[in-house]
Formats: C-alpha cells, sequence, structure tokens
C-alpha cells in the first residue's frame, strides 16, 4: 500500500509540473500571439498611412532632393530636382529585383524616347538596390534616361512609396499632377504626361 502510495504521489507530481509546464508556455505562447497582433495593427496602420500620405501630396508641391548619378548625361556627378523647374517631370521608383519594373522599363524607354523633345524629362530613382545590379538592369534593357539611387532612403519616404514600381508625375511648376502605383502601360503613361504638357 505504501508503495502505491509512492508512486502515485510521484505520478501526481509529474503530472502537476506537467500541467505547470504547460500552462507556463501555453501563457508564453499567448503573450507573443498578442504582441504579434499588436505589431501587424500597428504596421497596417503605418503602411495606410504612407499610401495616404502619398496619395495627398497630389496638388502639392514636389519634395525636393539631391541624389548621384549613375546613369545619364556625362560628366554630371550629382542631380538636384529643384533644378529642373519649368521642366515637366516623371520619376520611377524602381529595382532590379523588381518583376514588374523589368516589364515596364521598355514602355518607360520609350516614353522618354517620345517625350524627351518636348521638355519631359524622366528620373529612374533606385530603391533597395545595389548599384552593381542596377547597372546591369540599366545596360540589359536599354534605359537612357536619369538614373540615381535613394540610397537613405529618404526620397521614397518623401513620396511615400510603399514599393515598387511606382511613378510620380510632375508639372512645370513643380506640382505633384498624379502619382500611381504599379506597372505603368503605354496608354496610362502617355495619359499622364500629356497633363503635363
Amino acid at each position: 500500500m505504501a508503495a502505491a502510495t509512492g508512486t502515485q504521489t510521484t505520478e501526481h507530481r509529474i503530472g502537476l509540473r506537467t500541467v505547470i509546464g504547460l500552462g507556463a508556455t501555453a501563457l508564453a505562447s499567448g503573450l507573443l500571439v498578442v504582441v504579434l497582433i499588436v505589431r501587424l495593427i500597428a504596421a497596417s496602420q503605418a503602411t495606410s498611412t504612407n499610401v495616404s500620405s502619398g496619395f495627398q501630396l497630389v496638388g502639392h508641391a514636389a519634395p525636393d532632393f539631391t541624389t548621384q548619378v549613375w546613369s545619364g548625361p556625362k560628366g554630371q556627378s550629382s542631380f538636384h530636382l529643384a533644378a529642373l523647374k519649368g521642366h515637366p517631370v516623371v520619376i520611377n521608383f524602381w529595382a532590379s529585383w523588381c518583376v514588374p519594373c523589368v516589364d515596364e522599363a521598355p514602355v518607360l524607354e520609350q516614353a522618354w524616347q517620345t517625350y524627351q523633345s518636348k521638355g519631359v524629362v524622366f528620373i529612374g530613382i533606385v530603391y533597395q538596390d545595389s548599384q552593381q545590379n542596377a547597372m546591369s538592369f540599366v545596360d540589359q534593357y536599354g534605359v537612357t534616361y536619369l538614373v540615381g539611387p535613394d540610397a537613405s532612403g529618404s526620397i521614397a519616404i518623401s513620396y511615400g512609396v510603399t514599393g515598387v514600381p511606382e511613378t510620380v508625375f510632375i508639372n512645370k511648376q513643380e506640382i505633384i499632377t498624379g502619382k500611381f502605383g504599379g506597372q505603368e502601360d503605354q496608354n496610362t503613361l502617355d495619359t499622364a504626361i500629356n497633363k503635363l504638357l
């Protein structure tokens, strides 16, 4: 009888320890889930704010920026947006790793070839990419308009960019007339550019 009681006590202790361990694990898991949900909600609100702030830019002055020139006019090492006052400007945020950017590259280059004689300036802002990969992309897809990096990410932030590709249209008075998230097609691009002229 004593042996049986000892066995029951050991089993009871193991059972109690197991229950306490499982309870602690469940509590920790529950806390992690709560933290994850809070972070997801915060990220969702931040993304919504960025998206809306990007589109709220339409009708307002284009944020100024200066960047290095990785590709473009010979001898030009940096570029300042304010220097283009009086010219319509198309800014395309892109990256070599972005599949839609590959698909829209010929469309943007064709538009640049068509509209540069009308004073429209195209700028490609490289988003979260290396110079080597970006320049390989430029060479492979024959991009001839000005290309430079967003080294600190501040240009993308000021334009409310949440991903690539995104394209911003700026008129001669430096006012943003449109912002398009996603891959450009010829008709959308032509329509937006013609509003700048």
